[in-house]
């Protein structure tokens, strides 16, 4: 688990309000955003700076796949979703538990890069 500090919290509002200018977040108050990847962010480490400057597609995976998978009631990301923009990991928390649930799951970060 990762752990907010000023400049992580600076670099998702910086993302936030790039989420701002998507069709699907016209509407998503920014703090709803802000708040949603500081969750994603400690339950799966994020490469935050990477994904400020992704790829819009990247960018639209990742900010539509934290929000619909996040827990509102655990704070953690569900159904096994993980961003492309993950920091690598060992086989632990999400991925453990989607292989506990019988899903085969590879990390979208070692793959992209």
């Amino acid at each position: 688990m990762a752990t907010m500090n000023n400049d992580d919290f600076t670099l998702c509002k910086q993302i936030a309000s790039r989420a701002s200018l998507l069709e699907a977040y016209e509407k998503y108050p920014l703090t709803d955003i802000v708040c949603d990847l500081s969750c994603a962010h400690t339950h799966i480490p994020l490469d935050l700076k990477a994904l400020l400057k992704a790829d819009p597609f990247t960018f639209a995976h990742d900010l539509i796949g934290i929000t619909t998978n996040l827990n509102r009631n655990t704070f953690r990301i569900d159904n096994c979703f993980v961003p492309r923009t993950a920091l690598p990991q060992p086989t632990t928390g999400a991925t453990h538990a989607c292989r506990k649930e019988g899903h085969q799951l590879q990390h979208h970060a070692q793959q992209v890069r």
